[in-house]
């Protein structure tokens, strides 16, 4: 909408054909404004799939997760992934370290999302 809102269209909605496809709430909003991080410090992203139809498939680009919490519980605890998948309104804690200076970007893995808004960046800083 021109004042920035969205609306949704509910055959798309069920169709599973967004506009757009988002961290956030923004399109690409941490290509412009990358995310910061120190070098070799932890990193924690909080992830949601609000959905309603589409799989996301979580990466950051030179990074491995050395903690995934499936839906944020302690009890799903996984180590050593690359990629993390999350449901339609599923959500996921990640936790990494990237130990080299440089801009590492996170995309979901349903690449023609990457278009339609979902690519970010984080700038690791020594």
């Amino acid at each position: 909408m021109p004042d920035g809102s969205y609306t949704a269209d509910p055959r798309k909605l069920t169709a599973g054909i967004p506009d757009y496809v988002v961290f956030n709430g923004y399109a690409n909003q941490y290509k412009a404004k990358p995310l910061q991080a120190k070098a070799g410090s932890r990193i924690r992203l909080f992830l949601v799939n609000a959905g309603p139809t589409e799989f996301a498939v979580f990466h950051v680009i030179g990074a491995i997760f050395s903690d995934t919490y499936a839906d944020g519980n302690p009890g799903n605890h996984m180590v050593v992934n690359q990629t993390i998948t999350i449901p339609p309104d599923g959500g996921v804690v990640v936790e990494f370290t990237i130990p080299e200076p440089g801009l590492y970007p996170f995309v979901t893995h349903s690449f023609a999302d990457v278009d339609k808004g979902a690519l970010g960046v984080i700038k690791v800083n020594s």
